[in-house]
């Protein structure tokens, strides 16, 4: 059986929820975040590169794949066995989950970072 990870939730979620600490909300700085961003980016990218050339391979070589070995007997016998490029797909498409799902919390604490690194108008100041 396969352990079940558990998903971080966006600020709304836990705000949804009723879970939300703010005092655990942590201020990284634009940049980072926006370098963290364009590694997410290119990953996905990277991503959809490996399903597509998974996807060729499954299509070219078929869904199994002719392969020989010898057996206790020393006799050379020819099984078939499961094309990898399905765990390459597999393997592709969880990860472009999950890079989409960092990405919604990036863009997330992207605005969050923006709003804190907003000039505050001196007329306005503490009427939050």
């Amino acid at each position: 059986m396969r352990k079940v990870k558990a998903m971080k939730l966006t600020i709304a979620e836990k705000q949804a929820r009723g879970t939300h600490q703010a005092i655990r909300d942590s201020a990284r700085s634009l940049e980072e975040i926006r370098d963290e961003i364009t590694d997410s980016l290119e990953g996905i990218a990277l991503m959809r590169a490996n399903l597509t050339m998974a996807a060729q391979g499954i299509k070219t070589k078929g869904m199994y794949l002719l392969s020989r070995a010898t057996n206790n007997k020393g006799e050379v016998v020819t099984t078939e066995k499961l094309n990898p490029a399905f765990k390459v797909q597999r393997e592709a498409m969880s990860a472009l989950k999950s890079l989409k799902r960092a990405l919604v919390l990036l863009r997330e604490e992207e605005t969050l970072a923006l709003q804190l690194d907003a000039p505050v108008d001196p007329d306005f100041e503490g009427l939050d």
